[in-house]
């Protein structure tokens, strides 16, 4: 471990670096008492410093809606101190602390520096890592620090939009940022149960919603049914991002067979004296001589390649529809056997 350390630039002092270093173990308690004096004996030695009477600020960790309280932001006291009752400013709204608990749930009166603490009172959920300042910093000293519901512009190659609802902000970001932004347009996104709006909003974008760890109440899944919008809850997320990446995979699929303009099966195999022939015979569309074309074999390895010459018996044609039969030269010479398959297709 230290090795891998010092490839990092962490150097220990038992390596002539500057870094402590403390083995302890989770499983047995073995260096936790040592751990915590060397904390503090740091803490002194850097000369740390805590002033109760500076305006408080405070760092998100986590916010989500509790069943019984409402919209809980956790977060850690960085400076001043944060009491029940004092107002609070982000970068969306400004509110007065109606209660505030600790870790354990238990409600507290007031939560100093270094403290993680659950306050309540907010009505909106906000970004983990967000700022929270006491009310005498001003609103204009905070720029859109807590989050808004995201409302994204469609993209236009997206092939599959959403409607995200999680049960805390922490994973609605993680599942966020383990869909594939390329492929997916973000309708809206946002901490709770699944609800009317969501459902109508995904029905006039031609969404679908998908929630982790949420709740869908019985009438609003009967609205969904009768809007036809599609909604898949789960509480396992690795179940939810393989269902997206199923989905998006039939989609792509389904976006291919749209670009096709044209198939042919290669049912012959001539030499000639400019070079290989391809018999073959167009099962739906049409063949473009000029065109850029892929050759796919049973295997599903794909060459890309030109038709530089197409021809029906001795006759020169410059394309061959449904049913007919044609002989192809490609350029650049790409190899092919009986039974592959011609591709006409956008690119």
């Amino acid at each position: 471990i230290k090795n891998k350390l010092t490839q990092f630039g962490i150097v220990t002092e038992d390596r002539g670096g500057d870094i402590v270093l403390v083995p302890v173990s989770a499983k047995t308690g073995e260096g936790v008492d040592e751990l915590l004096e060397m904390i503090l004996l740091l803490s002194q030695m850097s000369e740390l410093d805590y002033y109760p009477q500076k305006p408080f600020q405070g760092v998100v960790l986590e916010s989500g809606l509790d069943a019984k309280k409402g919209m809980l932001v956790t977060a850690i006291v960085k400076q001043g101190k944060l009491s029940v009752g004092q107002k609070l400013v982000t970068g969306q709204e400004e509110i007065k602390v109606r209660a505030l608990f600790d870790d354990s749930g238990q409600p507290i009166k007031e939560a100093l520096v270094s403290q993680p603490v659950s306050i309540l009172g907010f009505t909106k959920p906000l970004a983990a890592g967000s700022l929270i300042f006491d009310s005498s910093f001003g609103m204009e000293k905070l720029d859109n620090s807590s989050l808004k519901e995201t409302f994204g512009g469609q993209k236009e190659r997206a092939l599959l939009k959403l409607v995200i609802k999680a049960d805390t902000q922490g994973t609605l970001e993680a599942l966020i940022n383990s869909i594939p932004q390329k492929k997916t347009s973000i309708i809206k996104s946002g901490v709770g149960d699944i609800n009317d709006s969501d459902v109508f909003l995904a029905s006039s974008a031609g969404a679908e919603i998908i929630g982790f760890n949420v709740s869908l109440s019985r009438r609003v899944a009967d609205l969904a049914e009768a809007e036809k919008v599609n909604v898949q809850t789960e509480e396992i997320i690795y179940e939810l991002l393989q269902s997206i990446e199923e989905k998006l995979r039939a989609l792509e699929i389904i976006e291919e067979e749209k670009k096709i303009l044209g198939q042919a099966e290669i049912i012959a195999d001539f030499t000639v004296p400019d070079g290989r022939v391809a018999g073959a015979r167009v099962i739906s569309g049409e063949i473009e001589k000029g065109t850029e074309v892929v050759i796919v074999n049973p295997k599903g390895k794909n060459k890309k390649t030109k038709i530089i010459s197409l021809q029906q018996g001795s006759k020169k044609i410059d394309r061959a529809k449904e049913g007919q039969e044609f002989g192809a030269i490609f350029s650049p010479v790409v190899d092919f056997k009986v039974g592959d398959m011609i591709k006409y297709q956008q690119f």
